[in-house]
């Protein structure tokens, strides 16, 4: 399979920012400001037949409309001597139409060229998976059906994480699960296996089923299935043999004992209730990101669909968990969203993660607007200055941020700085006559910078 190289696909794209933050993460990854069907389109001469495993996280057609209020990670929010959320941004998840089947068909409209496009970028071994809920998932896999094939449908798997308490309705049931729709370019294409382990109580055991045999290690039953007629002299020699009161042959499996469970290990299905969703995720993985998925579930996904070294796509990537996860498991991705707020998260994820990726918007007016606001609605209504040049006082920071503001720092061009208006706080340290700006930086950081005042003017 010939190796694709982000680096040349993405000058095609032109205006493109590096990021090599890290020297021991070598694997390639490029984030992109845009419109998933505009940026794809121009890079399908490059890009067709490459991508091994899609995953689409598009608008759940809620039709509604959604101000996205997230708090900073409280060590930002504390360096900032901020108490307030600090990034806002309104979309629109609602349809144009004046009856539903109107919405519904809009909704659907925006889908359609986007899964064609999709489609073509898939290697010939490659694999899509749609993620919705109950709203529209029914009428995105008959649309899907008719693009992809019915024949090409592989799983419909259940994301049951269940647990946050739904609210009781009395004309429907709680609703606790999302639909995932899995796709393969081949119907024949092979899934990677992926086992879950149980664990089951030894208090519990036995009424599961499971067996103690008279040296007290705890065993499973199967049918004989294809073994052959020899294959039980062998296994009964191993003592692996269990003839039934009708006399058929079921074949034993010993499991292992720990801590008071037995632990049985089986194959992955299509029902999944061992993720919880991002509520129930630990604090460290929250964003606060609306639309944000586990880590554990793209993990899942992209160890089903893919394998090292392949290429993955997330076109609604929003604070760009695929991103992560993807570099992590060593796998190359694109990872695109159209909303400002949204890049700007993921691209703080990854340089936090020490995660080398190239990053392109494709307007760059835009671009400075998202950092522009987040800026302005972050710091509220304090002064602001032009800022003219500034020396970072990376004594100030961090030591484990210190590698990511200094590749920040090197990457920042000074031209471009002079025309941004920043919001700044100048609060007075304990130091007699050292003062110092606190400002969150255009790629969603925050760092110290001195501020004598020949370095500002108003």
């Amino acid at each position: 399979m010939e190796t694709l190289n982000l680096t040349d696909l993405m000058m095609t794209l032109g205006n493109v920012e590096s990021y090599s933050i890290s020297k021991y993460n070598l694997s390639q990854g490029a984030l992109i400001l845009g419109d998933n069907l505009k940026v794809l389109s121009k890079l399908k001469p490059y890009l067709a037949s490459k991508v091994r495993f899609i995953y689409l996280d598009p608008p759940f057609y809620t039709n509604s409309r959604f101000k996205v209020r997230f708090k900073l990670p409280p060590s930002t929010a504390e360096v900032l001597g901020l108490k307030r959320l600090i990034f806002s941004e309104r979309f629109s998840d609602k349809w144009e139409g004046a009856t539903e089947e109107e919405k519904l068909n809009s909704y659907l409209e925006f889908l359609k060229p986007r899964l064609k496009l999709f489609w073509e970028l898939l290697r010939d071994d490659g694999f899509l998976a749609i993620h919705l809920d109950f709203r529209a998932v029914h009428y995105v896999k008959v649309l899907a059906d008719q693009i992809f094939g019915m024949r090409n449908f592989r799983n419909q798997v259940i994301w049951y994480y269940g647990g946050r308490g739904a609210k009781y309705i009395a004309s429907q049931l709680p609703r606790n699960h999302d639909v995932i729709l899995i796709y393969s370019k081949q119907p024949d294409t092979k899934i990677n296996k992926l086992w879950q382990e149980l664990k089951i109580p030894t208090s519990e055991a036995r009424r599961m089923g499971y067996r103690r045999d008279s040296e007290g290690r705890w065993y499973k039953t199967a049918p004989r299935g294809e073994y052959s007629d020899e294959s039980p002299q062998e296994l009964a020699k191993e003592g692996r043999v269990l003839i039934t009161s009708k006399g058929n042959i079921r074949v034993k499996y010993y499991l292992e004992e720990r801590n008071g469970y037995v632990i049985d290990r089986r194959l992955l299905g299509d029902v999944w209730t061992d993720i919880p969703d991002m509520m129930h995720t630990p604090n460290s993985e929250r964003l606060g990101y609306p639309t944000q998925k586990p880590e554990a579930l793209l993990r899942r996904l992209i160890a089903l669909f893919s394998s090292e070294g392949d290429l993955v796509l997330d076109p609604f990537c929003g604070a760009g968990t695929t991103a992560v996860v993807s570099s992590e498991m060593k796998r190359s991705w694109i990872c695109m969203d159209i909303s400002r707020v949204a890049i700007s998260l993921a691209r703080f994820r990854l340089l936090n993660r020490e995660i080398n990726f190239l990053f392109h918007a494709e307007d760059r007016g835009e671009l400075l607007k998202m950092n522009l606001e987040v800026l302005t609605k972050g710091l509220g209504s304090e002064d602001k200055l032009k800022l003219k040049s500034y020396k970072p006082n990376l004594e100030m920071i961090d030591p484990s941020q210190r590698k990511v503001i200094e590749d920040i720092m090197k990457r920042l061009s000074l031209l471009e700085m002079e025309k941004l208006i920043l919001p700044v706080s100048v609060k007075s340290l304990s130091e007699p006559g050292r003062e110092y700006l606190k400002v969150l930086d255009i790629f969603g950081g925050e760092y110290e910078l001195r501020t004598p005042e020949s370095v500002f003017s108003g």
